[in-house]
């Protein structure tokens, strides 16, 4: 496993937490592989007053057993304490412990009344000491229906909430080295999930890390995508159909169901599951706001299994049968359009650290045939940008293709006047064009470097 890298603030969160005077109800949540468990025992690395216990799904005795054990190496007076919830929590409160339990919903699947133990001892005993109580979760409909959700006997205790998310490619170069665009090509098929990164090989290239580590029934990633699926989902059939119609092209609800043949009244309670788990999730024109418009679509979120969705899953045997030209007849056509979709988002997450202005907004913007990457609406004026990811520069034409795209799109908000031109090109651009946009202010030329940060904050610092 690789080293620790970055999560400063989460680790800073938990620090300020344990150091704290006052008993505090921390809860860690996020889809899986993200790092959470990572996070939870760096956090205590250096605290010997501390309980660390991993839930698995067995009966509610072996789990208490399991984590009595855990806590009887810090605090070996655990052995004489009752055995139930809430006499063990109450007398690690009494010795003002960091008590830690992770992946929490295996413990309120064996055992309903878990929450409701938590909660009265958390009111009785805990909430006077000066323990601090971390719960942590992958399922994000348990940890919020159960925890966080006005019904939960234990909505509103917490005193820190901690919503893990997948890195930002700042920390990619952590795990693979090269140029900007080559670190973007990775980030668009690993994305930024630590678990996937951990296994990339900086001395190889992505071909090969594709062949290592997802292309083949052997490679270390290669069911990852099946695995977590039924982990989060149970029985994964009609998610995977679901997923199998977005990689492919069909992201309106309506394209979605007739591709997968669910019925339409039947696929928006799917579809509200892949979102909640995070591996799917809605958009709108920026232009529009989320919860007036029916014009929306969906998109799968991680980009590891936008890539299996696309060029592994329903391939499987093509992939065995032409083994040693795999990658060159399967993968290669198509990556450079399977990377372009990456390099849009990077740009959008981009835009504020390159153009200064206060954003209300940002997206992107689609009506019929006509569709804009990069929107960005300021309260002074409104950025355009077209991203072209391919192997030749960007010239004058496309500039004049995307102000002519300005006369389409519809504001129904009052924005600034002012409009500026944002042009993003792997390739880099033409005499033509760069000397046009030396000359005018409102037109901005950004490469793959402008795409990734150096580090946090700083509106100047980029690589």
């Amino acid at each position: 496993m690789k080293e620790f890298v970055n999560r400063e603030t989460e680790l800073g969160i938990l620090e300020n937490a344990y150091s704290s005077d006052e008993a505090e109800f921390i809860v860690i949540y996020g889809r899986r592989r993200v790092g959470k468990s990572r996070i939870a025992r760096k956090s205590i690395e250096n605290i010997d007053d501390s309980v660390y216990y991993q839930a698995s799904d067995s009966t509610p005795e072996v789990q208490l057993k399991n984590f009595k054990q855990a806590a009887k190496s810090s605090f070996p007076g655990v052995d004489r304490i009752e055995n139930d919830w809430e006499s063990i929590l109450s007398y690690l409160g009494d010795q003002n412990a960091v008590i830690i339990i992770d992946e929490f919903p295996f413990l309120i699947e064996s055992d309903k009344s878990v929450p409701s133990r938590f909660q009265r001892v958390w009111d009785t005993e805990l909430q006077q000491s000066k323990a601090k109580l971390v719960l942590i979760g992958s399922s994000i409909s348990i940890m919020k229906d159960k925890i966080l959700s006005g019904g939960s006997p234990l909505y509103g205790r917490k005193t820190q909430g901690l919503d893990v998310s997948p890195m930002n490619i700042r920390d990619l170069k952590h795990f693979y080295e090269g140029s900007p665009d080559e670190k973007i090509r990775a980030y668009s098929v690993f994305g930024g999930t630590p678990h996937y990164l951990q296994f990339l090989d900086g001395q190889k290239s992505l071909r090969q890390n594709i062949e290592d580590l997802l292309l083949f029934s052997e490679s270390n990633l290669n069911d990852e995508p099946e695995f977590l699926l039924k982990a989060e989902l149970g029985k994964p059939g009609r998610y995977f159909s679901i997923l199998d119609a977005i990689a492919s092209g069909n992201t309106t609800q309506n394209e979605i169901a007739q591709a997968t043949g669910i019925e339409n009244s039947q696929i928006g309670k799917y579809l509200s599951e892949l979102r909640k788990v995070r591996l799917v999730k809605r958009e709108v024109p920026v232009t529009e706001k989320p919860n007036k418009t029916r014009r929306s679509i969906y998109i799968i979120r991680d980009s590891l299994f936008r890539f299996w969705f696309r060029f592994i899953h329903g391939n499987q045997d093509r992939i065995e049968l032409v083994r040693k030209n795999a990658y060159e007849n399967i993968v290669e056509p198509e990556l450079n359009q399977h990377i372009s979709k990456s390099f849009e988002e990077l740009a959008r997450q981009a835009l504020p650290r390159k153009i200064d202005a206060n954003y209300h907004r940002i997206g992107r913007w689609w009506y019929k045939e006509h569709e804009i990457d990069v929107v960005g609406l300021a309260e002074d004026k409104v950025i355009l940008g077209e991203c072209k990811y391919r192997g030749s520069k960007i010239g004058v034409e496309t500039l004049e293709n995307l102000k002519a795209k300005r006369g389409e799109i519809r504001i129904s908000e009052r924005y600034g006047d002012e409009y500026e031109y944002a042009l993003f090109s792997r390739k880099g651009f033409t005499s033509e064009l760069s000397q046009k946009a030396e000359n005018k202010d409102n037109i901005h030329l950004f490469g793959p470097a402008d795409l990734i940060p150096r580090k946090k904050g700083g509106r100047e610092a980029f690589q």
